[in-house]
């Protein structure tokens, strides 16, 4: 999992950041960003569901998310967004990976 060490954007390419992240780190190349974030993976899940929804994207897949975190993903129109939690040193490490139709 990608370690951020850059301060944490509010937004990227559209998709709201957690207020609450510590840092960030944009991966151009994989069209990815990674932040970091002290809240519980299900708390990032929660955040994602919301603003995800508001923003007109659904959510045809996810795994249940626990304190090792989880997988969701996104789409609205012909775009997708993958998010994956993980656990690191008492915090937790989002990792958003976008596909453009």
């Amino acid at each position: 999992m990608p370690d951020p060490q850059e301060t944490s954007v509010q937004e990227w390419r559209g998709i709201p950041i957690m207020p609450e992240a510590t840092a960030g780190l944009e991966f151009a190349v994989n069209n990815a960003y990674s932040f970091e974030v002290k809240a519980s993976a299900r708390d990032v899940q929660a955040f994602y569901e919301e603003r995800l929804t508001e923003l007109g994207w659904s959510q045809p897949f996810d795994s249940p998310f626990d304190e090792n975190g989880g997988t969701m993903t996104f789409r609205k129109e012909r775009s997708s967004l993958a998010i994956m939690v993980t656990p690191s040193e008492g915090s937790m490490v989002v990792l958003l990976v976008l596909t453009l139709a």
